[in-house]
């Protein structure tokens, strides 16, 4: 029989801040994010055990370093892997979320900053290679997929991240599956 803990608790266990992390790597990039957006997977945590919720969270860091890698690879094929000073390199800051435990339909998901994106690129277009290489390619939920366009009016994801950062370490800035090319830490 598993032994079902309470969002409540969860949410109190292993508290630490960890948005030092959201002010040392995400905020010094945050005025070259040009699309901000959600993706997310088929992993739901109402009523899981901290294991499993552990556990779920683990297979998720997989999945973020696997559409990193995509993503990078589709805007600058290999030698974006290879070579981080490529002026091409797109900058991905990725926050992972738990969502609402006691929401039944509440899923464990990503928020995602995308920047240095070509500057020719439409809304429809982004979104296709956005849904592509997350539903397509790492085989995730295709629900509630969003994408827009970033600007200094909607800079709420910033703050937003740094919510899920109280949770503790499995939770907020995914520093795995976040890609920061060399040109975007100039000014």
């Amino acid at each position: 029989m598993a032994i079902h803990i309470s969002a409540t608790k969860y949410l109190h266990m292993n508290k630490q801040n960890y948005s030092r992390l959201d002010n040392l790597i995400a905020l010094p990039c945050s005025n070259k994010v040009q699309w901000v957006a959600v993706g997310h997977t088929h992993m739901h945590t109402y009523n899981k055990t901290e294991a499993q919720i552990h556990g779920m969270l683990e297979g998720t860091k997989i999945t973020g370093r696997f559409f990193t890698r995509k993503f990078v690879q589709f805007f600058n094929g290999r030698k974006g892997l290879s070579n981080s000073s490529h002026p091409n390199n797109p900058l991905i800051i990725s926050h992972l979320h738990t969502g609402k435990l006691n929401n039944t339909s509440s899923t464990i998901h990503y928020h995602f900053a995308f920047g240095n994106i070509p500057t020719g690129i439409t809304q429809q277009e982004m979104m296709t290679v956005f849904e592509e290489l997350w539903v397509h390619k790492a085989k995730q939920s295709s629900k509630s997929i969003w994408l827009q366009k970033a600007s200094n009016e909607n800079k709420g994801w910033i703050t937003y991240g740094h919510r899920e950062n109280r949770l503790g370490a499995q939770l907020g800035l995914d520093i795995h599956s976040t890609f920061i090319p060399n040109q975007a830490w100039a000014s």
